[in-house]
């Protein structure tokens, strides 16, 4: 009896050969949609923890907001205030850290000439070189001197340069370039980098952070703190510490939640893995809704 089945269909594929091209092409397209949908979602986990493992060992990520909120911290344009410069100042007390790195953007238009490009800008102290693995193509970057007295300094990246200088003779090292009505001077530009977890890198401006806070946006207010410290070994310790100088620094009661939250590395790539997997389902849910869409279709088809 299935041999009969068999050689029926099999005849009636020959007999109707475009219509049995259009239903395997509409099968192998399915199937391929369904293969890439789920292979982007894993690419991008990937790509994610291959950027936060890039912070190296020993690493605590600062943000403001409820730690009960999934995610990275608090998004661009929150109106989440909790951090400042100031608590960056006296997270470097904690036994055991490197550096601390207190880090705030906004995106903005930058000028120079006739040229003009969107960019990030970014505040920051001179060790986001270190973090961010920054490498310079020329010129070099900001020093702890000029990050605390709040210099007019900036470290173009590649693209970023590449917009603002483009038809004119001028070489972007010790120039002038205009964010509103200010005026800064370019003092290096970075290697091209690509794409970061946080974003593209080439179209980035970093400047002091309190160059950013006294001339783009008053006020002390932080998007994140990152703090290196010297060992793997040294991040409970460490990280107990400056939850109690944050608690204390805020004001906060041991009965209260606090309005900050500190990761571990391991922390953010669980939150990365989570994020991730979502972002797969969902794109094989919308691969498998479309292959059974198509299935119907080629169903009506072969009738």
């Amino acid at each position: 009896m299935f041999s009969k089945y068999f050689s029926m269909a099999f005849e009636a594929l020959i007999l109707n050969k475009v219509r049995s091209f259009l239903t395997t092409l509409g099968i192998i397209i399915g199937v391929f949609s369904v293969i890439v949908m789920i292979s982007l979602g894993q690419s991008s986990q990937s790509f994610i923890t291959d950027q936060v493992k890039g912070l190296g060992a020993g690493v605590l990520i600062i943000t403001p907001g409820n730690p009960k909120n999934q995610g990275f911290g608090a998004a661009p344009g929150s109106t989440v205030k909790t951090l400042t410069i100031d608590d960056a100042k006296a997270l470097e007390n904690v036994p055991g850290v490197l550096y601390v790195s207190p880090n705030t953007f906004l995106m903005s238009l930058m000028t120079f000439g006739k040229n003009n490009a969107g960019a990030t800008i970014i505040g920051t102290n001179q060790n986001i070189q270190q973090a961010g693995n920054l490498v310079l193509a020329k010129g070099r970057f900001f020093t702890e001197q000029e990050s605390r007295t709040g210099t007019k300094v900036v470290v173009l990246g590649s693209k970023l340069a590449k917009e603002l200088f483009k038809n004119t003779i001028e070489e972007p090292l010790n120039a002038k370039v205009k964010i509103d009505k200010q005026r800064y001077r370019v003092i290096g530009v970075l290697e091209e980098k690509g794409t970061s977890i946080s974003g593209a890198v080439d179209d980035r401006a970093y400047m002091p952070t309190r160059t950013f806070q006294q001339t783009i946006r008053s006020g002390k207010d932080l998007v994140s703190i990152l703090m290196k410290l010297k060992s793997d070994e040294l991040i409970p310790v460490a990280q107990e510490k400056a939850h109690s100088i944050l608690r204390y620094r805020h004001a906060i009661r041991e009965d209260e939640e606090v309005d900050f939250k500190i990761q571990t590395q391991a922390e953010l790539l669980d939150t990365v893995k989570v994020v991730t997997n979502v972002f797969t389902f969902l794109l094989a849910g919308i691969a498998a809704i479309s292959l059974i869409v198509g299935g119907i279709g080629i169903m009506n088809i072969m009738l």
